[in-house]
């Protein structure tokens, strides 16, 4: 008996073939329907999609076998490997290389004729056979042999196309795994990216907070020496007004962006201001549409109410009435506060600036940094308008 030797890329094609991970695997409909029309095809009881591994020869496909494997050394499709051409043996028992082959003295159902064609991959790894096996001699005709070959070819197209099925499986489990890789990363960035705006809003928070305060102090110092000019109860109302901005500033520092009612905050605020400065100020019938939301930090809302509220009232020195309105337009919202009256220009000064100017300078930073304006209109006869816009936000307010 000769023994099939090894190819001579041996190493190279056993690892491309396991690299297909075809071997072991369960039976497949498309390589059967193959080997049950060969046998049809060319009248024999057996035909199988053989697979050549390093110690033996696995059938991928079977028909009309049990055995699901045969050792290398005695098989017929190990001389197809080797030689990369088609086999066929007409006559086992007369052929002096099989004739003593255990497939072909078996006692049940020998060997007698094979013909066997190679599974080329890649144009360079044999792989196998597509091989017809009959227990009596018999011979093929140069159509047989070609129609043999070209089933052999659509057996390859097939483990091309399972190897591709296969990849892209892989592929896809891969990606999947990588978008659960990424959606926890992405988490894990947002998470970052928030901590980042959060740590962000604290510092512009603090910067602005800082300037407020520096703003405030400088006005309580700036004006110490004009309030002693006063009389008690002008320079006390004016001091508490400057220390009610000091004191939003002491207590809103570690606060956060957040979702605000508009008319609440302006509806306290205004309390605040009513409480400082008692008769001196007259707030008519609040005009305020209901349920508008801003997102903002609550003392910084505050401080420009305040600031707004203590310009316009320090514009005069009499009493004065003021007007309050807030309507939402579109996606911003927008305060009125209109005071009565002429501005005498008697208010508060230093360095030959108002104290008014200086509380809407305070103001119109604040509303900057959220992207919102701040304008002042004199209207002779009729006092001073400012209007103050800001984005406005959508949303429950914020707890």
């Amino acid at each position: 008996m000769q023994a099939p030797k090894p190819a001579k890329n041996e190493a190279e094609r056993l690892a491309f073939l396991r690299a297909l991970k075809i071997l072991d695997t369960y039976p497949e409909e498309r390589f059967d329907n193959i080997t049950a029309l060969a046998t049809n095809i060319f009248s024999v009881p057996v035909a199988l999609i053989s697979l050549v591994d390093e110690n033996r020869q696995w059938f991928k496909s079977k028909c009309g076998l049990e055995s699901a494997e045969t050792p290398r050394d005695i098989s017929f499709c190990g001389h197809v490997v080797e030689t990369s051409e088609m086999l066929v043996i007409e006559n086992a028992k007369a052929d002096e290389r099989f004739k003593d082959n255990p497939l072909v003295t078996a006692e049940k159902d020998p060997i007698q004729f094979y013909a066997g064609a190679p599974l080329l991959l890649k144009d360079k790894f044999i792989i196998g056979t597509l091989c017809i096996i009959a227990h009596e001699p018999k011979t093929l005709t140069d159509d047989q042999k070609d129609q043999l070959k070209r089933l052999a070819r659509v057996v390859v197209d097939e483990i091309e196309l399972r190897s591709l099925f296969s990849e892209a499986n892989r592929l896809r489990t891969k990606l999947a795994d990588k978008q659960v890789h990424l959606r926890a990363r992405n988490g894990k960035l947002l998470s970052l990216v928030e901590r980042f705006k959060a740590n962000r809003n604290r510092l512009l928070n603090a910067e602005r907070l800082a300037t407020v305060g520096a703003a405030a102090t400088g006005l309580v110092t700036d004006f110490s020496a004009v309030t002693a000019s006063l009389n008690e109860t002008d320079a006390d109302s004016f001091k508490h007004a400057l220390t009610a901005v000091n004191e939003i500033y002491s207590t809103c520092a570690d606060e956060q962006l957040a979702n605000l009612n508009a008319s609440d905050a302006l509806t306290e605020t205004l309390k605040l201001i009513q409480q400082r400065y008692g008769a001196r100020l007259t707030v008519l019938p609040l005009e305020l549409e209901q349920g508008c939301m801003l997102r903002a930090v609550h003392g910084q809302v505050r401080i420009v109410f305040i600031a707004v509220l203590v310009g316009l009232v320090e514009a005069r020195s009499k009493g004065i009435k003021m007007r309050v309105k807030l309507v939402r337009q579109s996606d911003s919202l927008q305060f009125l506060f209109t005071s009565n009256g002429e501005d005498d220009e008697t208010g508060l000064q230093t360095n030959g600036v108002t104290l008014t100017t200086q509380c809407f300078r305070l103001a119109q930073g604040i509303v900057a940094d959220y992207e919102g304006s701040l304008s002042v209109t004199k209207q002779h006869g009729k006092g001073i308008q400012v209007n103050v816009t800001v984005p406005a936000s959508s949303g429950e307010p914020s707890e």
